[in-house]
């Protein structure tokens, strides 16, 4: 099991809470391809939030599908996902990226200039340990 960061538009968001796919542009079906099943991915929303919304559960094979979803003919390479109830948050309850990265919760940190065109991007054991603590002490 890998765990993967996903930097998402508000809309993007809410588009993936409701119907339980998360989707990528073709570009990105080489790094897409690298999602198996049961891997876990931790949403967070770029602006206007900027923080950690929600870990979900990767629960297909990685498929086409252009079916309107996020507009036309967009983010066609997809998965299914699950979301897991204990790590669901509101945006206004968002975690701050910065918990990923161990630095102090207090400090400012930017992610939209150096996730920008980013679809996943790997996150390490211990990293992830940081960010299923900071749900379950705060949740």
């Amino acid at each position: 099991m890998n765990v993967w960061l996903c930097p998402i538009k508000a809309r993007g968001w809410r588009v993936v809470k409701k119907t339980k796919v998360f989707g990528a542009s073709s570009h990105a079906r080489k790094l897409m391809a690298q999602l198996s099943l049961n891997d876990l991915l931790i949403f967070h929303i770029l602006k206007p939030v900027n923080g950690i919304v929600a870990i979900g559960r990767v629960v297909s094979d990685l498929y086409i599908d252009n079916s309107d979803l996020w507009g036309k003919d967009r983010y066609p390479i997809r998965v299914k996902i699950e979301l897991i109830p204990d790590y669901l948050r509101s945006n206004e309850n968002a975690i701050p990226l910065d918990v990923l990265f161990g630095s102090n919760p207090e400090d400012e940190f930017s992610v939209s200039p150096f996730l920008k065109n980013t679809w996943v991007a790997p996150v390490s054991q211990k990293q992830f340990e940081n960010i299923k603590r900071v749900f379950k002490s705060t949740g």
